[in-house]
């Protein structure tokens, strides 16, 4: 017997991860912090010197004192950024969806104020199916542009993408391939206007910047023929055949983000079963 799942965790190695992207985010912040410290520290220390002799032993007593000073702020802000960028679990609760922090933290959302979903990351749709990672960011929007984001193996990550969009019913989506789906029940048109932008920006985006690359790739002037910089001109032509490529990828990218095809209202086939989309 098929069992509903309803909690999500990221994987350990997910969280690995992010842990040492906060504490490099935090050695930056401490390093900054210790700049701003150290240059204040050492006016002051230069003035009371100036005015008479200090117990200051120079400008190394100030810079250990600043680095010590800053790692007080830098504790709390890698505490705040821990709470705040770390997300590590959802749970799909009966009325409402529970968004988790690594701090313990939760957030209720209700199903109904969940606008857009997406399963993947733009980038993934350019790329060769085979060279997509396993790990998989489903992000979810609510209210006014609030978005929370969990990175989780495929087949979870696409399990929670057909279980939301089973629930969400006025939540449009894309899925990892770029299939659109319209909202079932869309009374105030949020769910089509964010679908709407959405191709909008990254369509006409990749359409644009595949333009001018694919325009400077062919019309560039390359290397004067000769003995001397055939090297040069060689390398330059590579460059224009790479360039070339990218641009015609970036619009194909783009007309397809652009004109997708009628998308769909049905519920996800792969969700949990006996679940219909609440109106």
């Amino acid at each position: 017997m098929n069992t509903i799942r309803n909690r999500y965790d990221a994987p350990p190695g997910q969280k690995l991860g992010d842990m040492v992207v906060l504490v490099l985010k935090g050695l930056l912040l401490s390093g900054a912090l210790t700049l701003l410290f150290f240059v204040v520290a050492s006016l002051a220390w230069r003035r009371a010197t100036a005015a008479e002799q200090s117990m200051l032993d120079g400008p190394n007593w100030v810079l250990s004192t600043a680095y010590l000073t800053a790692l007080v702020p830098t504790m709390a802000a890698v505490a705040i950024l821990a709470c705040r960028s770390l997300r590590w679990r959802v749970v799909m609760e009966d009325r409402h969806l529970a968004l988790g922090w690594a701090c313990g933290l939760a957030r209720k959302v209700s199903y109904a104020d969940v606008t857009f979903l997406r399963l993947g990351t733009v980038g993934e749709q350019v790329r060769v199916a085979g060279m997509r990672p396993r790990v998989v960011p489903v992000s979810i929007e609510h209210g006014s542009g609030s978005r929370f984001r969990i990175w989780l193996r495929e087949a979870d990550a696409a399990q929670l993408f057909a279980g939301l969009r089973d629930r969400c019913a006025r939540a449009a989506a894309i899925d990892r391939d770029g299939r659109t789906y319209r909202p079932p029940s869309d009374p105030g048109g949020a769910g089509r206007r964010r679908l709407a932008r959405e191709m909008l920006i990254w369509g006409g985006g990749a359409l644009g910047v595949g333009t001018l690359i694919l325009g400077a790739a062919l019309f560039a002037s390359g290397a004067e023929l000769g003995p001397e910089n055939a090297l040069a001109h060689a390398r330059t032509e590579v460059y224009r055949i790479l360039g070339a490529i990218q641009g015609i990828a970036l619009i194909a990218f783009g007309l397809r983000t652009l004109n997708p095809g009628p998308p769909s209202t049905g519920p996800a086939a792969s969700g949990p079963a006996g679940r219909t989309p609440d109106g």
